[in-house]
């Protein structure tokens, strides 16, 4: 149960850290590598487990979660929302815009993969020392309440984005 529960969480935070560092590059560039980093240290640490069955798994479940959870930004139009709501007026993002996402994404697909893999070592050398127990509910705790807050804060962000048919009807009055 704890490594769905974990993989839940990852999944909310890996596909959550794509569409907010987009968004943070647009107005706090370079904030959008901590960012990045930062969530893939907590990959890291979610991903931490006793064995690489667990690791595994984890990972496993992560997969059609993060897909659920892309499902609610591309269905909520989060990117050229978010875009208009910090450059009002924007329109629809541009090619270089996506190419920015793109390298963005590739970033923290490797940080994500490092983090990722360290957490495979990490859970070797806290099994050995038999603190993996302790380590666990922690983890479980932790990670949870980062995702929680993630979530909160993609919500309220969205609830404050100008609507999807503004955004539609500003893109043709620019074009």
């Amino acid at each position: 149960m704890r490594d769905i529960v974990l993989s839940v969480s990852i999944s909310v935070l890996f596909v959550s850290t794509i569409f907010l560092s987009n968004l943070i590059s647009i107005k706090l560039s370079p904030m959008e590598y901590v960012c990045i980093v930062f969530a893939a240290f907590l990959y890291g640490l979610g991903m931490v487990s006793s064995d690489i069955k667990h690791w595994i798994l984890k990972w496993f479940f992560s997969i059609p979660i993060s897909y659920l959870v892309l499902q609610y930004f591309w269905r909520t139009e989060f990117s050229i929302r978010a875009l208009n709501w910090v450059l009002p007026e924007y329109g629809k993002r541009s090619a270089g815009g996506n190419l920015t996402g793109l390298y963005l994404l590739c970033i923290q697909l490797i940080v994500c993969a490092i983090g990722g893999i360290a957490g495979i070592r990490v859970g070797k050398m806290l099994v050995d020392r038999d603190m993996y127990d302790k380590f666990e509910k922690r983890q479980v705790i932790t990670i949870v309440v980062i995702a929680l807050i993630i979530a909160i804060i993609v919500v309220m962000l969205e609830s404050r984005f100008p609507s999807a048919e503004y955004v539609k009807a500003m893109s043709y009055t620019l074009h």
